[in-house]
C-alpha cells in the first residue's frame, strides 16, 4: 500500500474525500479549529503528521522547553509522536512519522489528533514551570470528533 491509498482509505472510513495534493500533503481538519497536516510522496509509504500546538509562550522560555523536552522522554507525554520548535515561526509543533505498510493510518492519526489536543490544552500552563500541569499519563483517547 502507498501513502495515496492510505489517506484514501483513511477518508473513506471518516466519511470525506482526501486525497494528496499536487504539494503532496492533505490537510484534516477536525472540530473548529484543530488540524493535522499529512504529507509525505504520493507513491511511498512514509508519511509525516504534524500540528501546530501553539507559539512557543511568552515567559520563562527555559521551563516550558524543559518540560516539553520531558515529555518527549521515551515518548511518554508524546506516544510516537515528538514536540519540537519550527524554527521559521517558533511555533510549537507535534510531529509524527509513519510508515503506512505496516500500520493502521486511522489509528495512528487519532492517537496523534488526541497528542495534539492534549498538548493545546495544557502548553500554556507551562509558563512558570507549572511542571503538575502536564501528568506523565497519555492524554484521553477519544474517537476523532470531525
Amino acid at each position: 500500500m502507498n501513502n495515496t491509498t492510505a489517506i484514501r482509505q483513511l477518508g473513506q472510513s471518516l466519511g470525506l474525500p482526501l486525497e494528496i495534493s499536487a504539494g503532496e500533503a492533505c490537510e484534516l481538519v477536525i472540530g473548529d479549529d484543530l488540524s493535522v497536516l499529512i504529507s509525505g510522496d504520493p507513491d511511498a509509504t512514509r508519511l509525516q503528521l504534524s500540528g501546530t500546538v501553539s507559539s512557543f509562550p511568552v515567559g520563562d522560555r527555559a521551563s516550558v522547553a524543559t518540560a516539553l523536552l520531558k515529555a518527549n522522554y521515551n515518548g511518554q507525554g508524546t506516544g510516537a509522536a515528538a514536540l519540537s520548535l519550527d524554527p521559521l515561526t517558533e511555533d510549537v509543533v507535534l510531529t509524527r512519522a509513519f510508515d503506512v505498510a505496516g500500520g493502521n493510518l486511522t489509528a495512528a492519526v487519532e492517537e496523534f489528533a488526541n497528542y495534539l489536543e492534549f498538548w493545546r490544552s495544557r502548553i500554556d500552563s507551562l509558563v512558570g514551570g507549572d511542571s503538575q500541569a502536564v501528568s506523565d499519563s497519555a492524554p484521553p483517547l477519544a474517537a476523532i470528533r470531525i
